[in-house]
C-alpha cells in the first residue's frame, strides 16, 4: 500500500509516518526502495543519493531508456516509447533530462 493511503487509514500525516518510519524502522522503508542494507547500518545509507535516480525510478524507467537508445526504436519519439513500455511520457523525458541517458546506460545507476 502506498504511504499516503496507510496514513490515511491510520489518521495520521503521510509526512509524520514517513519521518517516523525513516527513524524507527529505516531497515523497513529501505526493503520497501529495494536498496541493500550488506550488513551495514541501516541509519548509515542513503534513500536517495545526490545526483542519481532512486531504484524505484531506475526500475520503472529501464526498458524505456534502454530503448530510447537502441537502434531498433529509432523511429520512435520519446512519447511514443513511454507508451510502448506504460510510462508516462512527461515522467520519462523528465528523468532522462535530470539524469541523462548515456550516463545512465554505463550502469552507475
Amino acid at each position: 500500500m502506498p504511504l499516503k493511503t496507510i496514513a490515511m487509514e491510520c489518521h495520521v500525516s503521510a509526512g509524520g509516518l514517513g519521518s517516523y518510519l525513516r527513524r524507527y524502522w529505516r531497515e523497513l522503508v529501505l526493503h520497501r526502495h529495494r536498496i541493500p542494507l550488506e550488513g551495514e547500518n541501516p541509519h548509515a545509507v542513503k534513500i536517495m543519493s545526490e545526483g542519481k535516480p532512486n531504484v524505484m525510478s531506475h526500475a520503472r524507467y529501464k526498458k524505456a531508456i534502454d530503448a530510447c537508445l537502441s537502434l531498433e526504436d529509432i523511429e520512435l519519439n520519446v512519447s511514443q516509447i513511454a507508451r510502448k513500455y506504460g510510462v508516462e511520457g512527461t515522467g520519462l523525458a523528465n528523468f532522462m533530462r535530470i539524469h541523462g541517458a548515456r550516463k545512465y546506460a554505463t550502469g552507475w545507476a
